[in-house]
C-alpha cells in the first residue's frame, strides 16, 4: 500500500510518497539545486496542461523547465487538483497552483522559500 505525505500547502490533501519520489527525480537533472531569488525566477509560470499530455491523467507527473529559477516538477494527483514543486537546496518545495475553471491552464506561483519552511 502506497505512503502518503500531507500537502504543504492544504493538510487536507495527501499526496503519494511515490509521486514525490518521481518529482525529486525529474528536478535532480536540472542543474539548480538552489533556492531561486526574486531576479532569476518569474513570479508566475503558466502551463497548458495539452502541451504534456502526460498530465492528462491521474497520476502523470512532468517537468516544465519554464526559464530563469529552474525546473518545476508538476503532477495530476486527482481529476481537478494538480500539485508542483521546485527543487531547492533543502529538498522539495511545493508551489501554489492555480486551475482554470477547464482544467486546461495551470497557473503556478514561485514563492520565496522562507527558512525553516517544511521541505517535502
Amino acid at each position: 500500500m502506497p505512503r502518503f505525505v500531507p500537502s504543504q500547502l492544504d493538510p487536507h490533501r495527501m499526496i503519494a510518497a511515490t509521486t514525490l519520489d518521481t518529482l525529486r527525480a525529474l528536478l535532480r537533472g536540472s542543474g539548480s539545486h538552489r533556492r531561486p531569488t526574486e531576479d532569476q525566477a518569474p513570479p508566475r509560470v503558466t502551463v497548458r496542461v495539452d502541451d504534456h499530455p502526460i498530465l492528462g491523467r491521474i497520476g502523470g507527473v512532468a517537468r516544465v523547465d519554464p526559464g530563469p529559477g529552474g525546473a518545476v516538477g508538476i503532477a495530476r494527483v486527482s481529476r481537478s487538483s494538480f500539485v508542483a514543486f521546485e527543487l531547492g537546496a533543502e529538498g522539495l518545495h511545493e508551489l501554489p497552483v492555480d486551475v482554470d475553471e477547464h482544467g486546461a491552464t495551470l497557473s503556478i506561483v514561485r514563492t520565496q522559500m522562507a527558512g525553516g519552511s517544511r521541505q517535502a
